[in-house]
């Protein structure tokens, strides 16, 4: 294909979440392609990947000027609106700040004496606002526009403000890329121009994610090691881990087990303490956020992941993808999660891993139970996901496709 001029235009960067943006990124590198990012903050983040550094990515990101009158502005105009608006939720407030901001700001001054790029890929819709912007006031005429929605910026429970928000974004956009039919589903309920809606999940480098170490084979005596990995809020299900776990002891007698919650959120603290009210304390470990490199390390030591996500109470969201559940399979790990949003898409079920009810504490258990019984079966399964994975997200595959949508 021939080379092309790319932006990426993200919230902020570097993100230890983001891997999927930063492994397109320098896919797209390797094949020849000029890329730049274009970032709104500058995340102070103590962990990073490997590949940040590797193909210098620092180098390539241009942030949005932190300091101006225009912004200080902007923000005193806000915190006036709060003062009106006090009695709402501090969430409602937040994201009202939030849609404010990016309404507010202006990119053509990244764009301004610079060789035209052939595309602009943003992720998140709602970060793509100042790009349409600028795009109705022709300071960008000649940038084709890629906008990959990853579910936070689909939230089901302001569908209607988005239709709204999004309006101008759907008509002067070229395509959209969504991860799962779940969330493909979320944006054709919304968007009248489903045509330019794409299926194209995150990947991940499948040479990168490879039980080299052979660990797979659990000895009899070692402790049973589950994982879970993802940020720590309410429809992750972190909570619903641990009393799988303490059903697990309590109820079924299994004690040669561990589970291990990597990641950071606002469920860190009242985690700990459920982990102290069961008295799980010798086989529940709390871990911090982990670099790819690290997450690796974890899971080439564990024999399941566990996701057991939920819709949440209030806003309804769900997981979109997950990509963690595509990376323990490339790892050779089967994966144990629930039936909400999106995630049941990223396996075989059955085959490379279980797709239990959400919620259901006893059947996951269940599941578990079967697969610490049933060593060579679970080995099997992970020599399946390892499979699928590498035929169905592996980031060249998935960025052949995304060339496709760039050249279409």
């Amino acid at each position: 294909m021939k080379s092309m001029r790319i932006a990426f235009v993200v919230p902020s960067f570097p993100n230890v979440s983001e891997t999927f943006i930063y492994s397109q990124i320098v896919e797209l590198i390797t094949r020849g392609h000029e890329v730049e990012i274009f970032a709104f903050s500058k995340n102070k983040t103590i962990v990073n990947h490997e590949m940040i550094y590797n193909y210098n990515l620092l180098d390539k990101c241009n942030y949005y000027p932190k300091y101006t009158f225009k912004r200080l502005f902007f923000e005193i105009r806000f915190y006036l609106k709060i003062i009106v608006l006090k009695k709402k939720s501090k969430s409602k407030l937040d994201w009202l700040h939030l849609v404010d901001y990016f309404n507010f700001v202006e990119a053509k001054k990244w764009f301004k004496n610079r060789p035209e790029f052939d595309v602009i890929h943003v992720h998140f819709g709602i970060v793509s606002l100042p790009i349409v912007k600028a795009i109705l006031k022709r300071d960008i005429v000649n940038s084709k526009l890629v906008v990959t929605f990853h579910g936070n910026d689909l939230d089901p429970s302001r569908l209607n403000s988005f239709k709204e928000i999004y309006h101008d974004l759907f008509s002067q956009a070229n395509s959209f890329t969504v991860n799962t039919p779940y969330l493909s589903g979320i944006l054709s309920s919304i968007c009248n121009f489903k045509n330019k809606i794409h299926l194209l999940p995150v990947g991940l480098d499948t040479n990168k994610f490879n039980n080299s170490s052979g660990h797979s084979v659990r000895c009899a005596d070692e402790p049973f090691c589950i994982l879970f990995c993802g940020r720590l809020i309410k429809w992750k299900g972190p909570d619903i881990a641990i009393r799988i776990i303490d059903y697990l002891v309590k109820e079924k007698g299994i004690h040669n087990i561990e589970l291990k919650i990597i990641g950071s959120g606002p469920m860190k603290e009242d985690l700990k303490r459920l982990i102290n009210k069961l008295e799980l304390q010798e086989i529940v470990f709390m871990l911090s956020e982990k670099s790819q490199e690290d997450l690796i390390i974890e899971m080439s030591k564990s024999h399941l992941l566990l996701l057991p996500g939920i819709h949440d109470p209030i806003t309804n969201r769900a997981e979109t993808q997950g990509l963690v559940v595509q990376e323990a399979q490339s790892m050779e790990l089967p994966v144990l999660v629930s039936d909400a949003g999106g995630i049941k898409y990223g396996l075989l079920d059955g085959e490379s891993g279980f797709v239990v009810r959400q919620n259901d504490i006893h059947e996951f258990a269940d599941k578990i139970e079967y697969l610490i019984k049933n060593e060579l079966i679970r080995q099997k399964m992970g020599e399946a996901g390892r499979e699928f994975v590498r035929n169905n997200y592996d980031i060249k595959l998935l960025v052949d496709r995304l060339e496709g949508i760039y050249k279409s």
